[in-house]
């Protein structure tokens, strides 16, 4: 502190040398001083010369002013030794970014005069005067102020009440001044003034009492407003000194009792606290001065202390409670040093928060505290705080009070089993007690069959409790260890209780339910069938979003086959009229329309010889029973065709698929009628293109008959050169790595001819000649194999030699990867067997590389179960955490069009890639497979994402992901340029895809 004195004196100095220097030509020294009066340096210590002289006849308003500076010696180059901190500080440094001072010197004593005069006009002039300069900063000096200071006071105890409002108000815009000296000279000085009134207060002078409620008023706007965004950016002296100002005025317990008062719920401590740097600074000052908190402890075990001042200790105690450092705090506080003494105060605050049912912020801020510690409790805590819970539950419900001990019971439940893990705590403690239990299921029971409640459901109280008891309710039975324990019969005479209600609520609760094992046990008991058609139509009258249509298609799954239609024909013209942007229509109606139960109706309507169901198909299509359509139905019935077509499994016949989109269309004309012909011929074009998309390979002319369509990127190539030997993998099915890496990347990949080259040492397992009846879909997979092959052109043999390679290596398959009972091929063989050109025996020794390397991560579930093809949860769960991790803005942008990534994943993985990359890549990709590892075809998904996050961001933004996504091809994706990508995500991911994958393993 000496060395920064020492070196504002010596800048003073030098800035009047320079001054000097600069006038040099002057002759005299009046001349001089004359010429640098003008100066800003000169101005300063002339108003302090005129502020100290005895002769301007201000002795008496100014006894305390100190006499520090002589203009002589400033002048003369001379330095004065006691000259203080405080009034160097208040002068600066003389450089020109100084302030520049409100007042004049003239104008200063003015204001001083006017504030001593005994004439209330001449104080209200002066008050405006200060009015008007105190939001600028530096308006007064400090030297100043103790003058200034004495005169405010005075007027604050002035008889008349103008004057007492304001001076209040000059001090309220000085403690918001952006000045930080100001502000705390501002603020000490209320709250020495708030002591004086309560010192000298009594019951006789409310006068006085009335204004130190103001002041006190005044503060608390202060810490509201300016302390959040003010002490981020100020010294930690100066917020040391606030702090400490604060702490020596609460120490009086009236200072205490009328902030109770004023700020019921000490909002101001909750200012203090919330930001970690001046957290630290707080908690510090306050353990050095535990007296603060030690009064709140005291009034917390005190009987006779009044509702207020309980309640406002119970607020402070519960700020310190939500962090670690405040409970070490109370612990230290507390007479009775044990351990945890914090949580005994907690439960204290708890209960007399609860007995008085104060305003709804307290209970707010109690459950909040209970939330922040919840990380903290133990499982004792957290059992003791389970048997409080159902404690504060009312026996009956029938009056104001009833309801609101009612609403805080079912808010102080819901926030005990809100994170799982302290619903695992709570439900291990239902568990192991009898008693708790039993009290619990008697708490919901009788809450759901409304005994013992006298109020109307329609009560927004009481509608807000049992909603908040549902959602109790959900967490806790939904629970695995709970419904291993409890009988189902009990579990579901309490959800047909729920739905004995009349509201939508607790249909909401059992759809939910039937995401769990237990919504699934309580329907196949058909305990809840009654009761389907109700819960589907209180839920179509639901503004939300894409998961509550997640929610209801999870449901329909249950729903008896009689009441579907009626409930695909009413949900989804509602989906399709509550959801603004497409991609969400898209969603909703793809999961809706896929393979439930109205796919499997349709399909059973498709055969050759049954009659075509139109009611059926109209239904599905959501068309009106008029004949001729609107703009908006068009192109309505037009997307959910698209999605209807695009959704169905690709293991269903192509036949079948082909027929389906026709008969659709063919009902769709009819419905348009003899509308334009442009409409006619823009939906004919439309569904053309759809055919296009949603097949895979083969010509115009083959699409008629087998449901295929020609593909751009399969286009017929020159045979590529000849791998050289060290590329390949030997007998032993070994291959020199790096070797191989080189020769991708210069060849920027392997061609479908390169392919069977690189493998073609690889020997060939021996194949028995067994007769085995082959399914339709093996057949599928053989008219799928000829088509491909007819375009690629890479087996030279007749149609008739593929087929019967193709049924001995089917008959040689191993049992569990055979698709006898599963409605899909397997994409990963029939890909092996064309780039093998048409070895089966080489095809099944891939095949079984790729299965010992973990490439049966792949399963196909039953046709009317999902939609394609899933990857299972543990890959697909790597599979996002790559894309979080590696790319955010393609996660953020998926997440943001609702659509789901595990989708897309078992869509590409599942078919192998086929339609989606060039055939060229797909055998680049299987050969990085076979080399390094089956969990490269995972990496190669986030790597083609990598290639299409351009693409994918944009669409997301128009709306159009879903769609496009799953059926457009993927251009110019290169599978050796993202070879060395891939490399890094094995290095960083490889652990957890080697866990995912022996996971998976039969």
């Amino acid at each position: 502190m000496e060395r920064l004195r020492r070196a504002i004196e010596s800048e003073v100095g030098r800035e009047i040398e320079r001054l000097i220097e600069r006038r040099s030509s002057a002759s005299t020294a009046d001349e001089l001083l004359e010429r640098i009066a003008p100066s800003e340096t000169w101005r300063r210590f002339r108003r302090k010369y005129i502020l100290s002289t005895v002769a301007n006849g201000n002795e008496a308003i100014y006894e305390r002013l100190p006499r520090k500076f002589s203009m002589d010696a400033v002048v003369g180059g001379g330095g004065d030794d006691h000259h203080s901190l405080t009034s160097i500080g208040s002068i600066s440094s003389v450089s020109t970014t100084d302030t520049v001072l409100v007042f004049s010197d003239a104008e200063f004593v003015q204001v001083c005069e006017l504030l001593a005069s005994d004439d209330n006009f001449d104080k209200l002039q002066g008050l405006d005067m200060l009015a008007r300069a105190s939001s600028v900063e530096n308006f007064v000096r400090t030297e100043e102020w103790g003058v200034l200071e004495k005169l405010l006071r005075i007027c604050l105890f002035d008889e008349n009440s103008l004057i007492r409002s304001e001076v209040s108000s000059v001090y309220r815009m000085m403690i918001c001044s952006t000045d930080d000296r100001t502000s705390l000279t501002a603020y000490s000085s209320m709250l020495k003034a708030v002591c004086s009134f309560l010192g000298r207060g009594k019951p006789s002078q409310p006068r006085r009492l009335r204004q130190a409620v103001y002041l006190l008023d005044c503060l608390n706007d202060y810490h509201k407003e300016c302390v959040a965004h003010r002490w981020l950016r100020t010294p930690t002296h100066i917020i040391t000194a606030f702090i400490q100002s604060t702490l020596d005025c609460l120490a009086d317990r009236r200072v205490w009792t009328f902030l109770a008062g004023i700020d019921p719920t000490a909002s101001w401590i909750q200012g203090w606290l919330a930001a970690a740097p001046i957290r630290g600074i707080v908690i510090n000052e306050i353990r050095s001065r535990t007296l603060f908190v030690q009064i709140a402890v005291s009034r917390l075990a005190d009987d006779e202390c009044h509702k207020t001042v309980l309640l406002y200790s119970c607020c402070v105690l519960l700020h310190f409670l939500r962090y670690e450092q405040g409970r070490q705090l109370i612990d230290l506080s507390v007479a009775v040093a044990q351990e945890n003494s914090w949580f005994t105060i907690l439960i204290n605050c708890i209960k007399t928060i609860f007995q008085f049912q104060p305003d709804p912020s307290l209970k707010d801020l109690c459950l909040q505290t209970v939330n922040a510690v919840s990380t903290s409790l133990s499982v004792d805590h957290q059992q003791e705080l389970l048997h409080l819970s159902l404690s504060l539950f009312p026996k009956k419900i029938s009056s104001d009070t009833h309801l609101e001990q009612f609403d805080w019971a079912s808010s102080f439940l819901l926030t005990l089993v809100r994170t799982p893990i302290n619903r695992h705590v709570i439900v291990h403690s239902v568990i192991k007690d009898p008693l708790t239990s039993e009290t619990l299921l008697q708490i919901f029971s009788s809450i759901f069959s409304m005994k013992h409640v006298s109020v109307p459901l329609k009560n927004p109280v009481f509608y807000l409790g049992m909603r908040k008891i549902l959602q109790s309710c959900t967490q806790i039975l939904s629970h695995p260890m709970f419904l291993l324990q409890f009988p189902l019969t009990r579990i579901s005479a309490l959800a047909l209780d729920a739905l004995s209600l009349d509201t939508v609520l607790p249909r909401t609760l059992v759809v939910r339910m039937s995401m769990t094992s237990l919504g699934s046990a309580l329907w196949k008991r058909g305990a809840l069938n009654d009761s389907a058609p109700r819960i589907i139509s209180d839920l179509c009258k639901f503004e939300g979003r894409v998961s509550e249509t997640l929610l209801v298609t999870n449901f329909l799954q249950f729903v008896p086959p009689n009441q579907i239609q009626g409930i695909l024909e009413k949900f989804g013209m509602h989906v399709w009229k509550r959801h603004a942007s497409d991609d969400a229509r898209l969603e909703a109606l793809l999961i809706l329309h896929s393979s439930v139960t109205n796919v499997k109706l349709i399909l059973k309507s498709i055969g050759f010889s049954s009659i075509i169901d139109r009611d059926l198909y109209r239904d599905v299509l959501l068309l009106p029973t008029s004949k001729r359509l609107s703009d908006d139905q068009v192109i309505m019935s037009l997307t959910v065709l698209s999605v209807m077509c695009s959704s169905l499994p690709t293991y269903i016949f192509l036949q079948e698929r082909y027929r389906l989109t026709e008969i659709l269309r063919n009902e769709l004309l009819k419905h348009v009628g003899d509308q334009d012909q442009y409409v006619v011929d823009e939906i004919s074009n439309q569904i053309d293109s759809l055919i296009s998309r949603i097949t895979l390979v083969g010509g115009p002319s083959e699409r008629k008959i087998l449901g295929f369509n020609s593909s751009t990127q399969l286009k017929p190539v020159k045979k590529a050169t000849s791998v050289s030997r060290s590329c390949r993998m030997n007998r032993d099915l070994s291959i020199d790595r790096r070797y191989f890496d080189e020769f991708l990347q210069d060849q920027r990949g392997l061609s479908r001819f390169q392919f069977d080259e690189v493998f073609s040492l690889v020997p060939a397992n021996d194949l028995d000649e067994l007769e085995v009846e082959l399914n339709d879909i093996d057949a599928l997979g053989l008219q799928l194999i000829l088509a491909y092959n007819r375009q690629a052109q890479i087996i030279e043999y007749p149609d008739t030699v593929i087929s019967k390679s193709w049924y001995r290596l089917q008959a040689n398959v191993a049992p569990s990867f055979r698709s006898t009972n599963l409605q899909t091929i397997d994409f990963t063989l029939a890909s092996l067997f064309l780039l093998c050109r048409g070895d089966p025996g080489r095809a099944l020794t891939l095949h079984g590389m790729l299965v010992d390397r973990g490439c049966n991560f792949i399963y196909f579930p039953d046709i009317f179960e999902v939609g394609d093809t899933l990857v299972t949860a543990s890959v697909t769960h790597t599979l996002e955490l790559m894309v979080f991790n590696e790319l955010p803005k393609v996660h953020f942008a998926l997440r943001r069009a609702n659509f789901l990534l595990r989708n897309l994943a078992s869509f590409w993985v599942g078919q192998n890639l086929w339609n989606v990359i060039d055939l060229d890549e797909i055998a680049t990709i299987l050969a990085v497979c076979l080399v390094h590892g089956s969990d490269y075809l995972v990496y190669y998904c986030v790597a083609i994402l990598r290639h299409i996050e351009p693409e994918v961001i944009r669409l997301s933004l128009e709306g159009n992901l879903a769609l496009n996504v799953r059926l457009e091809p993927v251009l110019d994706f290169k599978a050796s340029e993202s070879l060395e990508f891939c490399h890094q995500l094995r290095k960083v991911y490889r652990a957890g895809m080697t866990d995912a994958i022996e996971n998976c393993k039969p």
